[in-house]
């Protein structure tokens, strides 16, 4: 009896409070999956972000964590600032405030940036390592450093 009086109250405490709060956490990861230029690589990292449950579990973390905290101390606690994906055991991500993505893989740093044409790779050391763009069609074409074709999306 009394863990069902504890569970009503905190449910009241959570939905009751009249706060549907912003939701970061999984605008973040909206974001994050709405980065992708070609809309296939949108569909395919959606469904992959589906699969595992990333919505569902950001969803949660924001309706029982985050949003109550943000209604309760007056912030929430996921900004504006960085965030780190772990990808595998020897690579991670990091989506940064300005909406590129940080590459570690194997002790060597990639950045990922948006430009209007299409996305630079560039090393830690700036320099730049391949160029995607899109034509008029739609397709991709990836050049390496010294301009040659290395792909191109049939």
């Amino acid at each position: 009896m009394k863990r069902r009086v504890t569970a009503v109250a905190l449910a009241m405490v959570l939905f009751l409070s009249a706060c549907t709060g912003s939701f970061n956490l999984t605008r973040k990861v909206n974001q994050f999956n709405k980065s992708f230029d070609d809309p296939w690589t949108e569909e395919v990292v959606f469904l992959g972000l589906v699969i595992v449950q990333v919505y569902s579990i950001s969803l949660l973390a924001d309706m029982l964590v985050f949003n109550a905290i943000e209604f309760w101390g007056g912030e929430n606690p996921v900004g504006d600032e960085d965030q780190q994906l772990a990808l595998a055991d020897d690579a991670s991500a990091t989506v940064l405030a300005d909406g590129s993505i940080r590459l570690e893989v194997d002790d060597r740093i990639y950045l990922l940036e948006k430009t209007d044409a299409g996305v630079v790779a560039t090393g830690a050391d700036g320099e730049i390592l391949y160029r995607a763009v899109t034509d008029e069609a739609g397709k991709i074409s990836v050049y390496d450093a010294s301009g040659k074709l290395v792909r191109r999306e049939q």
